[in-house]
């Protein structure tokens, strides 16, 4: 029997017969990007050529989007791939899950899924990820979830990303699963709408990553600072929606899309407070002069601060009343409750407060002393808000 070889421009490799009509070689290495004939040579006779093959060179994969997973509650739905050399529409994304067997050297490998890739241009392309399929939970418990949250147990549990185009495989990159992000409290708890207040986030499983970003209800934040496991600095940015005090829960996402799930963690978004007047202007250069700052009521009205107990007084109503004092003032806000101890301060007479609605509550001025303007202030559970003033009218004499 005649040797079966196979011809790749001016390269022979040998040939295997599959059956009578069909038969299978594999290509020589070649180290340029060009197109050549294959050709077929039974012994001495060589065949016409009627085909032909195109080298191209390895894609090379510079980086990917995210760079990590979370292992539970995932919502990314495509992994971008850049780098050189995608060549083609015709490649498929295959999804490898890898996670190590306790105690031992062996792996527990799945090939869990296969896609279409989504061919851009030679630089870049998508790898939609089929959230339904892969998954790490077959591999850990479905009832106790406490391992998504171990980053020791998930520790070299990878995502072996690979892209497919027939016979040829590659390796583009091993993505790493990381524990699923918990946040648990902030500070401060308040910032003007206009954004840029340093906000300490305080949670678990922080890891220090270039995509680490908070987000501000819908806002996204600029890239968040890792301080460590349980802590992360970050910016709020500009609210532009609405006016007035807005209330959004702060959520962190390692790799830039994964945020963690919504909680009881909330930021205050309230408009800016202008500074209206200083006095003195002046003061010496070795410093310790008391300057009395003053607010433009207007905004501070239309402010809503929040205090640490989570209530917010946006204004109090009527903002005098007569010099013998008796009058109903209606405070409105927020987060007022049936059970909290709430009294109202008129410069340093306390009074009781009567819860209304979650929205307002009432006080009795009480009679002042000398002073025709005093600073009142709404306490609850022994945490003041912040001061308003409340003016007491000279009542005119009859018969002068």
């Amino acid at each position: 029997e005649s040797r079966l070889m196979c011809i790749f421009g001016s390269d022979e490799v040998e040939g295997h017969w599959v059956d009578e009509e069909t038969l299978f070689c594999t290509t020589p290495p070649s180290i340029w990007e060009t197109e050549v004939s294959v050709g077929l040579r039974i012994g001495n006779v060589r065949s016409e050529s009627m085909a032909h093959f195109a080298f191209h060179s390895d894609p090379v994969v510079m980086s990917v989007f995210p760079e990590s997973l979370p292992a539970l509650g995932m919502s990314t739905k495509t992994i971008e791939a850049f780098g050189i050399g995608f060549h083609n529409s015709s490649m498929s994304c295959v999804f490898n899950i890898s996670v190590p067997a306790k105690g031992t050297q062996l792996q527990h490998r799945h090939v869990v899924h296969r896609r279409p890739a989504v061919f851009f241009n030679s630089s870049y392309m998508q790898c939609p990820y089929p959230l339904a399929s892969v998954s790490l939970q077959p591999f850990f418990s479905a009832t106790d979830l406490s391992w998504a949250l171990n980053s020791t147990i998930l520790s070299d549990s990878v995502l072996e990303l690979s892209l497919e185009n027939g016979a040829d495989w590659y390796l583009i990159r091993t993505i790493p699963f990381h524990a699923v992000v918990k946040t648990t409290h902030v500070f401060p708890r308040t910032g003007p709408r206009a954004g840029g207040t340093q906000v300490m986030v305080e949670g678990e499983n922080f890891s220090n990553s270039t995509h680490l970003t908070c987000k501000f209800g819908s806002a996204l934040g600029p890239l968040a600072e890792y301080i460590s496991r349980t802590r992360v600095l970050c910016t709020s940015p500009h609210y532009p929606m609405g006016y007035g005090r807005i209330i959004v829960p702060i959520q962190v996402a390692i790799n830039g899309v994964d945020f963690s799930a919504t909680s009881d963690v909330k930021f205050e978004y309230h408009e800016p407070l202008v500074l209206k007047d200083t006095s003195p202007l002046k003061g010496l250069s070795k410093g310790g002069t008391i300057v009395n700052v003053t607010l433009d009521e207007t905004i501070m009205r239309l402010s809503a601060i929040q205090s640490e107990n989570g209530v917010n007084v946006s204004q109090i109503e009527p903002p005098y009343g007569p010099e013998t004092g008796g009058n109903l003032v209606a405070i409105h806000g927020s987060g007022f409750t049936p059970n909290q101890s709430t009294v109202c301060n008129f410069g340093n007479t306390t009074t009781p407060a009567y819860y209304i609605s979650e929205e307002m509550v009432e006080c009795v001025a009480p009679k002042p002393g000398a002073v025709a303007q005093v600073n009142f202030k709404l306490a609850v559970d022994g945490i003041a808000t912040m001061p308003m003033p409340y003016t007491y009218l000279k009542m005119m004499k009859h018969g002068m």
